[in-house]
């Protein structure tokens, strides 16, 4: 990663099943699984993974093949450590609206998307903070609404792994595909 991101080289990893992946810059991230079988990929933990830049966004591609159970999609959170894991998570809700889940001290905050996931297609996802004092967004296929605005909030700094599919304490894994995700400025 280091050495591909030094001489100015695209990085992919692609990963099946379980995998842990060092940490990226710069890289994107692929994941898929079949069937029934779910998706448990992870990032180890870095700084650059947290969102906490003013302008800090999570941007990828999902294709689910059932959107039962609330699956975690890509995920920097961990309940069982307590307060010190709570980070960040996007995932898909009960009524197939996209949840932006972030976490400060002594608060999370939930925020869905107006759009809507479909199933058994390839649906593109951003969430993130547009500036410092916004609110943040999610995008649903290229259309940017949220079902109620929120203040602006920076979620904390965690020491957990960046997860595909499923989150570190746990949860409803994904089941269907997700491909390029990326994290970035704005």
């Amino acid at each position: 990663g280091p050495l591909c991101e030094q001489n100015g080289v695209t990085l992919r990893v692609a990963g099946r099943g379980s995998a842990v992946i060092p940490p990226l810059s710069g890289g994107m991230i692929s994941s898929l699984s079949f069937g029934s079988h779910t998706i448990r990929v992870s990032v180890a933990p870095d700084p650059v993974l947290d969102l906490r830049t003013p302008a800090a966004t999570v941007d990828f591609w999902v294709k689910p093949d059932r959107t039962a159970d609330t699956p975690r999609l890509v995920s920097k959170y961990d309940h069982t450590l307590g307060e010190e894991g709570r980070g960040w998570e996007v995932m898909i809700g009960e009524d197939d609206r996209v949840v932006f889940r972030f976490a400060a001290e002594g608060k999370d905050v939930h925020v869905k998307s107006a759009g809507r996931v479909q199933v058994g297609v390839w649906n593109h996802i951003a969430c993130g903070f547009t500036a410092p004092g916004e609110p943040p967004f999610i995008s649903v296929n290229g259309t940017s609404a949220l079902e109620s605005e929120i203040p602006s909030f920076v979620p904390r700094q965690v020491p957990v792994p960046l997860c595909l599919g499923v989150y570190a304490g746990g949860g409803r894994p994904l089941v269907g595909a997700i491909a390029g995700v990326r994290t970035w400025d704005r």
